[in-house]
């Protein structure tokens, strides 16, 4: 499941965050707004889909964004969020560390 490798990355990250907002500025750390709400999505959307009473959207959006069922020809929506959030903070990471 998406939940697990993704708070994993997400923790590993954030205990960066402080020492790369000093070294180069809050930059990096407002690129990180938006991998942080996709994070939240993800955990909103879990919580849905385990628990029928808190849902606000459809099982099947739920389900595609709760597993990962895309490959790399075929991207979900979710998928496409999440690698264009990190490919931001990765080109940002590219030209501080040159």
């Amino acid at each position: 499941m998406r939940w697990e490798e993704i708070t994993k990355a997400s923790t590993e990250v954030e205990s960066h965050l402080l020492a790369a907002e000093v070294l180069w500025g809050d930059e990096i750390t407002n690129s990180y707004k938006s991998l942080k709400n996709n994070v939240t999505t993800l955990n909103i959307s879990l919580l849905q889909y385990l628990k029928p009473e808190f849902r606000t959207k459809d099982l099947e959006v739920l389900r595609e964004i709760v597993y990962n069922t895309s490959n790399e020809e075929n991207k979900d929506k979710f998928s496409q969020e999440v690698e264009c959030s990190v490919d931001v903070m990765a080109k940002i990471l590219k030209e501080k560390i040159k």
